[in-house]
């Protein structure tokens, strides 16, 4: 799809979520909460570190508390503009996501956390390439470390399960809660 001959690195695309929490953990029903992000191009777009476009989600969440374990599932649609490096190639503008989780907390500050997910392929009818039609499934495993009352720590590392999404991923967040 694309050739490149140098490997570049840099700032992607940065991503600004909102997140509102509809219902409380109660008894055994489980906390819920609604989602919204909006991903602005702040990546450049000729070394692919982002895709010159604004994207945005909308999402629904729910998590369950049990002792120093936490369960989660998410779900996510992405509505997404194609980025000018696919050219004519069929694209569809939206995908949707399934992530569910799980968290150990080690301390009252510093957590463990795994996670899988999938998603839809935004190329489910490109037929020269059948990796693309994959619809992408991925493990994680990564720590989190408050560093305050509303600022939180995120590492992780991702490996795919398919061919469709990057083969290792390492991802930081800085979070700040409000």
């Amino acid at each position: 799809l694309v050739d490149r001959d140098e490997n570049e690195g840099g700032l992607g695309d940065v991503v600004c979520s909102f997140k509102y929490r509809l219902i409380e953990e109660e008894g055994r029903l489980p906390s819920v909460a609604l989602r919204t992000s909006l991903k602005l191009p702040t990546g450049s777009e000729s070394k692919l570190l982002g895709s010159g476009e604004v994207d945005y989600s909308l999402g629904i969440l729910a998590q369950k508390q049990y002792g120093r374990t936490c369960a989660y599932l998410n779900t996510d649609i992405v509505f997404i503009e194609k980025p000018n490096v696919f050219g004519t190639m069929p694209f569809d503008s939206h995908i949707v996501s399934v992530f569910w989780g799980m968290e150990y907390l080690l301390s009252e500050k510093t957590s463990l956390m795994f996670q899988a997910g999938a998603a839809t392929s935004p190329f489910p009818s490109v037929d020269q390439v059948d990796v693309l039609k994959e619809a992408p499934i991925q493990a994680g495993f990564g720590a989190s470390h408050k560093l305050g009352d509303s600022m939180v720590l995120q590492w992780g590392f991702i490996e795919n399960i398919t061919a469709s999404w990057p083969d290792i991923t390492l991802q930081t967040n800085l979070k700040m809660e409000f």
